[in-house]
């Protein structure tokens, strides 16, 4: 009878661990597209670059945030991006502040370094944030040098 039960228990275990799943990145896409439809703190979008050049096109906005270095800058950004490193960005939220309530696009070389800061001013109560997710190395539009 006890073994009957343990093996009782453990499929139920077992089921219950499978049955909720426990795919992180699939979590995060979730959480986010909830947290988009309440302007949770902590929500930010991820937009293709085709997405972000007709937004830039129709100035929807306020901000246009490049995480790469400055050489990286440098060497060609987006039109009126301001640039502000991924391992600075925490230490200088102060410079961005005012667009907390404005559409902000952030991005970098790859997405990789746009994604952490994405988490870090969605984080920090930025509430329209929109990450470029294929970031300059798919770009193809327009770059100031």
């Amino acid at each position: 009878m006890k073994k009957v039960l343990a093996i009782v228990l453990t499929v139920g275990m077992t089921f219950s661990l499978v049955a909720c799943g426990n795919n992180k990145e699939e979590n995060k896409i979730n959480s986010n597209e909830k947290n988009l439809d309440n302007k949770d703190k902590s929500a930010y979008k991820n937009i293709s670059i085709e997405e972000a050049k007709k937004m830039i096109e129709e100035g929807k906005f306020q901000l246009i945030l490049d995480v790469r270095g400055e050489d990286e800058f440098k060497e060609g950004h987006i039109k009126d991006a301001k640039v502000i490193p991924d391992s600075e960005l925490e230490n200088r939220l102060s410079e961005i502040e005012e667009y907390k309530d404005k559409n902000v696009l952030v991005y970098c070389r790859s997405g990789k370094r746009s994604t952490k800061a994405s988490e870090i001013l969605a984080n920090n109560e930025f509430k329209n944030v929109y990450h470029m997710h294929e970031g300059m190395i798919k770009w193809d539009g327009d770059i100031i040098k």
